[in-house]
């Protein structure tokens, strides 16, 4: 497996927290076992999982101050660009799938 999907793998599964785009490292793991990553269904319902992971670790979209408005759309822009590495791997056949994926964000 190679580095950056381990950076990308240990990202998500750090205990979920209360307040909305922490300034700490959150990590979140996406369930796939039950997915067959060979084709797009398999493909897109990862994206789905993958989106909610996001939304957990970046807070809810609501009414928030400048700041933290700021700092939620980092984060979603982050661990986007970080799905879309993984789905891009994932569809180059270049990984070796992992029991979980996990994403990370580190505020």
């Amino acid at each position: 497996m190679n580095t950056n999907l381990k950076l990308f793998l240990s990202a998500l599964t750090l205990a979920f927290v209360s307040t909305p785009v922490v300034a700490e490292q959150v990590t979140v793991s996406v369930e796939h076992a039950d997915l067959n990553l060979s084709n797009e269904k398999g493909i897109e319902t990862l994206k789905g999982r993958l989106n909610g992971a996001i939304n957990r670790v970046c807070g809810p979209v609501g009414f928030r101050s400048v700041t933290q408005i700021y700092r939620a759309r980092k984060c979603r822009r982050t661990l986007r660009r970080q799905a879309r590495m993984l789905l891009s791997e994932i569809r180059g056949g270049n990984v070796a799938i992992a029991s979980n994926f996990e994403i990370e964000y580190r505020g």
